[in-house]
């Protein structure tokens, strides 16, 4: 069974800042079976990829130190990709900082908020005993 004969790839995505995800890429009945068609397949598969990542940014290598593939290239003349032991190198671009940065204003926002409520509680319950003392 030759590599890419049944339409499926295997990659690894590789993206700084991210941990590295293997999976099968699945092509499309009658799409060209080359580097173009497989970045726009991952683009699709790896849904995590920011929204402002597109196919033509993602590079594919044969291996982690490779230059990266012609867009028109075939995948099965590229000689990896046919087990996950030895896949395809796809490579995204490094998630914007401005993104990491507003989820971590997020997080600390949340952050905040839940002190709040939790002190908001916390002076309800004093209220509460104090009024109890008092009857």
């Amino acid at each position: 069974h030759g590599k890419g004969m049944d339409g499926a790839v295997w990659v690894r995505l590789v993206q700084p800042g991210a941990e590295d995800l293997c999976d099968r890429l699945v092509f499309p009945h009658n799409t060209p079976r080359d580097v173009a068609a497989l970045r726009r397949v991952a683009r699709a598969d790896f849904v995590h990829l920011p929204a402002n990542v597109a196919a033509a940014q993602l590079s594919v290598s044969a291996d982690r130190g490779g230059a990266p593939e012609r867009a028109s290239r075939l995948v099965a003349d590229i000689g990896a990709g046919g087990s996950e032991e030895e896949p395809l190198i796809v490579r995204a671009p490094a998630p914007p900082a401005a993104s990491q940065g507003d989820m971590l204003w997020a997080l600390l926002e949340a952050q905040r908020k839940r002190e709040e409520d939790e002190g908001r509680r916390v002076e309800e319950r004093r209220r509460e005993d104090v009024g109890r003392e008092e009857r």
